[in-house]
């Protein structure tokens, strides 16, 4: 985690002074649409919440009266295959699942909640999902850095997660190849956001399938560092 602070200049950028755990002062120019609110030559510090990327940084958050700057970790993306409306992800050892998918898959529950797993309920029933998975060191924004436009996601929802191998393991028809890669073990805060559940619907009624209509982000954070 960063903490910054920002000072908005009169052309609309902000100049982020961030200084990280080993004391390291490090600086980045971030510019925002419609950022500062103050009215033109007004420079002055930055009381709103500022949301955006900056250079090598990542999600910048206003909370508490500091700017906390979320860094992208990692990042993966990948397909995921879904039958009978759902696909599920889980910790790569299987022998710590207690109830491995698809037991006690919930129909009609978007995002469910498992020891060491989670569901997701697709809109489609037969397809191929595009999924976006990516691994932050603190909670990133709610809406900005997302695929999809600010807000503009068909469902959102957020679960508590625990990993004891730092690993998770995708599953739809089977077991898939990919694994994403958390760093290490621990409780994370999951959050998925999800677009083309419509379109998804309305392709696979009209021809059985589709590939990468229906699209997940999932977002990992640590719940204590």
């Amino acid at each position: 985690m960063l903490i910054a602070s920002a000072r908005c200049s009169l052309d609309g950028c902000f100049g982020v002074s961030s200084r990280t755990a080993s004391g390291t002062v490090v600086g980045a120019q971030l510019k925002v649409g419609q950022a500062c609110s103050r009215p033109a030559g007004s420079c002055g510090w930055w009381h709103g919440v500022i949301y955006g990327l900056v250079e090598g940084f990542g999600v910048v958050v206003m909370r508490g009266g500091v700017i906390v700057v979320a860094r992208l970790l990692g990042r993966q993306e990948f397909d995921a295959r879904v039958e009978f409306r759902g696909f599920a992800f889980q910790e790569s050892d299987e022998s710590v699942v207690p109830v491995p998918f698809p037991d006690d898959f919930q129909w009609g529950v978007f995002l469910q909640a498992h020891v060491r797993r989670f569901d997701l309920f697709s809109a489609g029933h037969t397809h191929t999902a595009a999924v976006t998975a990516r691994v932050w060191d603190s909670q990133p924004d709610t809406d900005s850095d997302t695929d999809a436009d600010a807000g503009d996601w068909d469902e959102r929802a957020e679960i508590d997660y625990e990993s004891v191998t730092g690993n998770v393991a995708v599953w739809g028809s089977g077991r898939s190849e990919d694994l994403i890669r958390l760093g290490r073990p621990g409780t994370w805060r999951v959050r998925v956001t999800c677009v083309g559940r419509a379109e998804v619907e309305a392709v696979t009624r009209s021809e059985g399938t589709a590939y990468r209509v229906e699209h997940y982000t999932i977002d990992f954070w640590p719940t204590a560092l």
